[in-house]
């Protein structure tokens, strides 16, 4: 299993997209300046060339070092995949602050956009926007219900609770498309009347985003048919039923009795079965390009509306001008050489046919007329598209009757019904496979029209699907559909003809003879291997990478394990290829299926993918190994990273919460360090004790990764300088010289930022309270050491010794009880007033601390109270010299 790595530093709210980007905290934010020595200091006239040349060159050494931050600080930004500098994240807020729309004060030119028209267009997207919004949060309560109420892998519960989960996404999906679609239709009519430019994206646009959701509801249905029939207790039944099912058929069962038998007996049939219906139910709410090419036809076909225009007419024509021209009252012969010269189609150059059954063409060997050939064609492919739609034999048979020619109903549907014994007439779109055990001549007589070359391509097509044939139906189909229906089609058709052929069989022996039925074994590669010649096919390729389709192939398959797999990996490519900030990690595999791709840069296609692996993973429908999970899960992380970006962070402890443990501090401490409001930071904590998730794990988990990437990009050679105190001059001892304004400056680099974030996180974590005075001296020696003394106020401003119970740093204790009584264990702790820490409230929960600990968090707190002291002195003297500077002027 490829190893996962995650990406230097850590993804900041610059990476915001502008259409959900909240606006960023400035709490805490330190106001990056640049700062021109020549203004900010002033040199006194009276110092001597010495001390002026000290302090160029002093000045030059900031300048170049600053360059030099600049200059590695770009290499880094090149170097990174997904962090972005505070720097740029600030520009990023502003050039998006800045992006507005102007709009001219004077009269509206006819040719422009007034203010009215603008809202016009904008206001659907931005209520699609807060609609997508409010579906997330539905997605996520839904998920929230879910793991409360669900149980181990395998529990019937947890099952039962799965499918609900999965009926309440088709929901919300179908919920979305059907509003999006009511108000992009009331927005339609309103802009009826204006016809101007920048509205088509806009309209397309809109209605794209209806299909999207169609389809999305038409995924999370295939998933739950295939659930609702997938129960342990179904498969369970339908082994058991193997065994008897045979015995309890006999000769006078009816087709009905016959098929629910096997459809109980094969689960795999079962399957199908259901795949087949959802085809079908797709195919009628969808948009089909099989319409305009029958109304092509028919326009082809010159004829009118009504009784009198169905038909052959215009063979008819010509043959009854045949047989006046003759005066010949009884049918023409078709071997009459006088007719086969004189009986012609319109251009002269093949035979008509002499009479009007519907077999006489591919009984004759002739043809129809022009008109009457599209005629012809428009009616076999609405024979087609009623079989494609699952239309019951009934709705056949009334179409048919309308146009006077009864007999397409039976071709189609074979009898007009089976009867199962007790009356009851069966009336649905399985009839045609139903019947295909009692009607064993008429599917082989479709058989040899299917495959009978004078038969027409449309018609062809009709008797393949419905005899189970594959090659003369994948000649029209148009679409992915079409082809995964003529694919089930034939594998129902060809398991239950086993069936059959069986049942037939034990009809010979005695009734009370054991026979088990033998099934085949389910044929999931071969579904698997026919989806990814579609995806390879010239002719479906485009839209079997579709990334709706791409889920649909993995369910219809039960490709989950290698789907997740291939997918993650490219989540973690499309997060590289952004190269901007990101949660995802990254994995060794380089090379990435493009289907895989074009799914994970799509947004809503990774929310579906990682709320299927969730459920799947729920119902032990994928592997259980950790590695497979590590890389598996990324495909979460990668929605995390989409929630974090929507600024929806209230929602993601939820789906960290359903990582690996260590999966989940790393992509929580990314997270948490973005957040800076004390507000925004206890609610998360409280998300998180809901959740049980381990905070101090994560703090932990946080400093160690953003102290190693600060420890990479740390510069050893710096160290802090300070000018002379004492300027010798030519007369006299010296003097004292003035303190610099900017002695400890402002700028603070993104690593120190973030390891003082760090820090005030761990006041939030119970067990993580002994480590602040600790790291905080680490802090205060790495920050003044190397001259940041900007970074080490900041430090000084947010994180105090006197923010941490005092039962912890052992500052409580007097002196004498000290000598006394040591560090032991206060009868009556102290209680601090719980304004000063989020922790404070936990003071008397905390685990009771050791004599030997308590006297090194003493020592590590007095430590780091005098280098407190020691920074607030280099505050004091350049505030100072602010105000003496001041007050010279």
């Amino acid at each position: 299993m490829a190893p996962l790595t995650y990406s230097s530093g850590f993804p900041g709210q610059g990476s915001f997209p502008t259409s959900y980007q909240p606006q960023p905290s400035r709490l805490h934010d330190v106001e990056i300046i640049e700062i021109d020595d020549d203004e900010s200091e002033e040199e006194e006239e009276d110092y001597d060339e010495e001390e002026e040349l000290e302090d160029e060159d002093e000045e030059e050494d900031e300048d170049v070092d600053e360059d030099e931050e600049e200059e590695e600080g770009e290499d880094e930004d090149e170097e990174m995949t997904g962090t972005d500098s505070m720097e740029e994240r600030s520009s990023d807020i502003e050039e998006s602050e800045n992006d507005v729309i102007t709009i001219s004060s004077g009269p509206a030119s006819p040719g422009l956009l007034t203010s009215s028209d603008i809202q016009q267009v904008i206001n659907p997207l931005r209520n699609t926007a807060d609609r997508v919004s409010s579906q997330i949060e539905a997605f996520a309560q839904s998920l929230n219900q879910f793991k409360q109420h669900a149980n181990r892998v395998g529990d019937p519960e947890t099952f039962r609770e799965a499918c609900r989960l999965v009926q309440k996404y088709q929901k919300i999906a179908e919920t979305a498309a059907k509003e999006l679609s009511k108000s992009n239709a009331l927005r339609k009519a309103k802009l009826a009347g204006i016809n101007r430019e920048g509205q088509g994206p806009n309209r397309g646009k809109l209605d794209e985003q209806v299909r999207r959701w169609q389809l999305e509801a038409e995924t999370w249905e295939l998933l739950s048919q295939m659930l609702s029939i997938d129960d342990p207790e179904s498969r369970a039944r339908a082994q058991k039923a193997q065994q008897t099912v045979l015995q309890s058929l006999h000769r006078y069962s009816s087709d009905k009795e016959v098929w629910d038998k096997f459809l109980e007996t094969d689960h795999f049939a079962l399957e199908n079965v259901a795949v087949l219906r959802w085809l079908e139910k797709t195919a009628r709410s969808s948009p089909q390009d099989i319409d305009a090419l029958i109304s092509e036809l028919e326009t082809q076909a010159e004829r009118g509306q009504g009784l009198w225009a169905h038909g052959w007419l215009y063979t008819k024509e010509a043959i009854k001008g045949a047989k006046r021209l003759r005066s010949w009252p009884q049918p023409l012969e078709p071997d009459d050489p006088g007719l086969t010269m004189s009986l012609l189609n319109a251009e002269k150059s093949e035979p008509l046919i002499t009479q009007l059954d519907p077999d006489a063409v591919t009984r004759q060997q002739h043809v129809l007329q022009k008109q009457d050939q599209f005629n012809e064609q428009a009616a076999w492919l609405t024979c087609w598209k009623m079989l494609r739609h699952g239309q019951s034999w009934q709705k056949v048979r009334e179409w048919s009757h309308e146009r006077l020619e009864n007999w397409r109903a039976i071709s189609v549907c074979g009898t007009p019904g089976d009867h199962s014994g007790k009356g009851d007439t069966i009336d649905s779109g399985i009839t045609r496979l139903m019947s295909c055990r009692s009607q064993e001549s008429w599917r082989s007589a479709c058989l040899a029209l299917a495959n009978n070359p004078a038969t027409s391509t449309f018609e062809k097509a009709v008797y393949a699907l419905i005899c189970g044939e594959t090659e003369p139906a994948y000649a029209i189909c148009q679409g992915w559909g079409d082809y995964i229906y003529v694919f089930f089609n034939h594998s129902i058709i060809s398991r239950y003809r086993d069936f059959c052929k069986q049942f037939h069989r034990k009809l010979s022996f005695s009734p009370t003879a054991d026979m088990p039925l033998s099934l085949e074994s389910p044929a999931y590669e071969s579904i698997h291997a026919f989806l990814e010649n579609l995806r390879r096919g010239e002719r479906t390729g485009e839209e079997a990478r579709n990334p709706y389709r791409t889920i649909q192939s993995a369910i219809l398959s039960r490709n989950y394990n290698p789907f997740f797999f291939h997918q993650a990996n490219a989540v973690s490519k499309a997060a590289s290829l952004a190269n901007k900030a990101t949660l995802v990690p990254k994995t060794a595999i380089a090379a990435v299926d493009d289907a895989c791709l074009i799914a994970a840069q799509d947004e809503d296609a990774l929310r579906i993918i990682s709320h299927l692996f969730l459920v799947l993973q729920s119902l032990g429908y994928v592997r259980s190994d950790s590695n497979f999970v590590q890389t598996a899960s990324i495909n979460v992380i990668g929605y995390i990273n989409l929630l974090r970006k929507a600024g929806k962070l209230d929602l993601i402890p939820l789906y960290a919460s359903l990582l690996p443990e260590e999966t989940a501090h790393v992509v929580l401490g990314n997270v948490l360090i973005d957040i800076v409001e004390p507000e925004q930071r206890q609610q998360q904590v409280n998300l998180m004790k809901r959740l049980n998730i381990n905070l101090s794990a994560i703090v932990e988990s946080q400093w160690q990764l953003v102290l190693s990437q600060a420890d990479v990009k740390a510069d050893k050679s710096t160290t802090i300088r300070l000018k002379k105190s004492v300027i010798p001059q030519a007369k006299g001892p010296g003097r004292i010289g003035s303190i610099k304004k900017n002695l400890i400056g402002r700028r603070i680099s993104n690593e120190d930022e973030y390891l003082i974030r760090c820090l005030e996180w761990h006041r939030y974590a119970e067990d993580q309270l002994p480590n602040i005075c600790s790291r905080g001296t680490q802090l205060y020696k790495r920050f003044m050491g190397a001259g940041r003394l900007a970074a080490a106020r900041e430090l000084y401003n947010r994180v105090r010794v006197d923010m941490v119970p005092g039962d912890v740093t052992g500052l409580d204790y007097s002196v004498y009880d000290i000598v006394e009584n040591g560090f032991d264990e206060p009868t009556s702790p102290i209680k601090s007033s719980p304004t000063k820490s989020p922790a404070k409230s936990a003071l008397n929960r905390r685990r009771p601390l050791s004599g030997n600990l308590r006297a090194e968090l003493y020592l590590q707190s007095h430590t780091m109270r005098d280098l407190e002291y020691l920074i607030a002195a280099f505050d004091s003297l350049e505030t100072w010299a602010v105000r003496y500077d001041h007050y010279d002027k």
